[in-house]
């Protein structure tokens, strides 16, 4: 649904949700081809809180499910596939990442080559 969280397009609408960590299965009923959505709202909706719900209903009935598996897919990537190469493109591209950290380090020196630094520890169970 884009690149934006559901709670954070609808914040609204996010605070009287009683379902903040929901999956699709625990939201939407199906019946004879129609999407039934539950949000499952602490209360009525007032005024105010009217118009992120229809917006947030527009959007959601314009969704249509499809069979099949469920994938990991990288955005950075035509293909949906990570590589190294797609990693190394986005991070020149961007510009702006001098260091990332996620368990790792990332650069890109004066000379535009990435240096990956990768530090991690394990331990074993008693």
């Amino acid at each position: 649904m884009g690149d934006t969280k559901l709670s954070d397009q609808f914040p609204q609408i996010f605070s009287i949700t009683n379902v903040r960590e929901a999956l699709i299965t625990d939201i939407v009923q199906t019946g004879h081809g129609i999407l039934n959505w539950d949000l499952q709202l602490r209360h009525g909706r007032y005024e105010w809180e009217e118009q992120q719900f229809n917006q947030l209903m527009l959007l959601l009935d314009g969704v249509q499910f499809e069979e099949g598996v469920d994938m990991w897919r990288w955005k950075s990537d035509k293909n949906g596939v990570f590589t190294v190469k797609s990693l190394y493109a986005k991070l020149v591209h961007e510009r702006t990442i001098q260091n990332l950290t996620v368990g790792h380090q990332f650069h890109i020196n004066s000379s535009g080559v990435l240096i990956f630094h990768s530090k991690f520890s394990f331990s074993f169970g008693q």
